[in-house]
Formats: structure tokens, C-alpha cells, sequence
């Protein structure tokens, strides 16, 4: 790695991040099983484990990049870094399924922190014609990384049970964190306000929310069944009521560009 640009080691660096976050997306589907072992009496609950985490990563990206651009990208990386391998490791020591399925909240919210912080770090280390190539690679890891999920997940399964799927996250986030803090540089959007639309963020979360857990709640609710048809009623209210407190913003500047 001494011979590497900056930019790769950057690049390589918060792809780690990425990697972690597209892994555990997946890597759980197989440990399943194990959990239904563990909490015969919690199966409903447990399907939850994998429906949290999505919405909850789903609704903060949206959030999330408007913060990193206005109180730092270093800072949003390292910051979502540390809350994701904090909820690895309270799901690795869940006693109940409903005590996973709050942890997997907290990873996904450590994800979403990361994810769009990453790709923003790595952008300003590029020439503009090298962007696409290392926008390319980025998005590539996340998708492998997503894609063998349950293979990596059936192997730490079988070998060391389910803890372990977990528990792989901590060495590697400690890695990023540690080399994070003396490769990356700080970097934010000098023009994004520094004040926090606390109520805007709640619509578009909830909004966004609901819309997801309507998603992938189908197949059990059925796509026209009134518990869908309600829920998206509700995201459909919520996200046009943040649409429309953007549109009315005092400062045109600010339209949009809270995401």
C-alpha cells in the first residue's frame, strides 16, 4: 500500500465501510434458523430483524448526507462507523429477539451515517475524469459485498454460530476507524446552513419509513390490502407535507438541499 495514491488508500479505506454495511444487509438471511433456536417463542418478532434494518438504513440516508455536508464528512464517516460496530455488538449479545431487533436499528443508522459520508470523502481525492471509475468501484463492493452476504454468513454460522456474523463487523470498523482518523481529511459544504430542520428530518424519516415498511411487508399485507393502502396513504401525506415546507422555505438556497 505504500505505492498507493492517496486516492486509492481512501477509496479502500471507506469501502470498508460500504462493504460492511451492503454485508449485513444479507449476511443475517442465513442465521435465521438459529435465531428461531434461540427465541422459538419470538418468530414473528424476529422477521424484524431483517424489515428494521432496511427501513431504518432507507429513511436516515436521506438525512444523513445533508448532516455530513454541514458538520463533517470525516466526522459523519467515523461517528457512523462507531454506531454501526455498537449495534454489531449489541446484536451479538441479544438475551430477547425484540433486543436484536432494536440493535439492527442501531446499525442501520450507523449505515446510513456512513454510507453517503464515504462517497463524499472519496470524490474530492479524484481528478474529475477518474470520478466515475472509482464511483464504479465503490458502488461495485457494495453490491458483492450484498451478494455474498449469505455465503459468508452460512460459513461464520456454521463454524462459530450466529454471534459470529455480528461480532466479524468489530475488527474491521476498529481498522477503518483507527487508519480513518489519520488518512481522511475533513471536508464540508461551507454554503450548507449548520442549523438542524429537526421537524423536517421527522417527516421525511416517518415518511420514508412507512413507505419501505409497506414495501417489504407486501407479500405478508398484500399490495391493495387496507393496511398498505393506509400506510402509504400516510408517507404520501408526510413526504409531500416535506416537500411543501421546502418549497415555502424563507431561504431559496436551503429548497432541496436539506437532502
Amino acid at each position: 500500500m505504500k505505492n498507493w495514491s492517496r486516492g486509492a488508500k481512501v477509496l479502500a479505506l471507506t469501502s470498508i465501510g460500504v462493504m460492511l454495511v451492503s454485508l449485513d444487509i444479507s449476511i443475517v438471511n442465513v442465521a435465521f434458523g438459529s435465531f428461531v433456536a434461540e427465541w422459538p417463542e419470538s418468530r414473528r418478532t424476529l422477521t424484524w430483524i431483517f424489515s428494521a434494518y432496511n427501513i431504518a438504513y432507507a429513511a436516515g440516508l436521506l438525512t444523513a448526507g445533508r448532516l455530513a455536508d454541514a458538520f463533517g464528512r470525516k466526522r459523519a464517516f467515523l461517528s457512523g462507523l462507531m454506531i454501526f460496530m455498537l449495534g454489531s455488538i449489541l446484536c451479538a449479545v441479544s438475551p430477547t429477539a425484540i433486543f436484536m431487533v432494536i440493535a439492527r436499528v442501531i446499525q442501520a443508522v450507523g449505515g446510513a451515517i456512513l454510507t453517503p459520508a464515504s462517497l463524499a470523502l472519496v470524490l474530492p481525492e479524484f481528478a474529475v475524469e477518474k470520478r466515475s471509475a472509482a464511483i464504479g468501484i465503490w458502488g461495485a463492493v457494495g453490491g458483492i459485498s450484498a451478494a455474498s452476504g449469505p455465503m459468508v454468513g452460512g460459513f461464520l454460522v456454521d463454524t462459530f454460530g450466529w454471534h459470529s456474523v455480528f461480532l466479524v463487523n468489530i475488527p474491521f470498523c476498529l481498522l477503518a476507524f483507527v487508519i480513518g482518523l489519520k488518512l481522511l481529511r475533513e471536508s464540508r459544504d461551507e454554503t450548507a446552513p449548520r442549523t438542524v430542520d429537526y421537524f423536517g428530518a421527522l417527516l421525511v424519516v416517518l415518511g420514508v419509513g412507512l413507505l419501505t415498511l409497506m414495501i417489504v411487508q407486501s407479500d405478508e399485507w398484500g399490495w391493495v390490502s387496507n393496511r398498505s393502502l393506509i400506510i402509504f396513504a400516510i408517507s404520501f401525506l408526510l413526504l409531500g407535507a416535506f416537500i411543501s415546507a421546502l418549497q415555502s422555505s424563507c431561504t431559496p438556497g436551503a429548497r432541496l438541499a436539506f437532502i
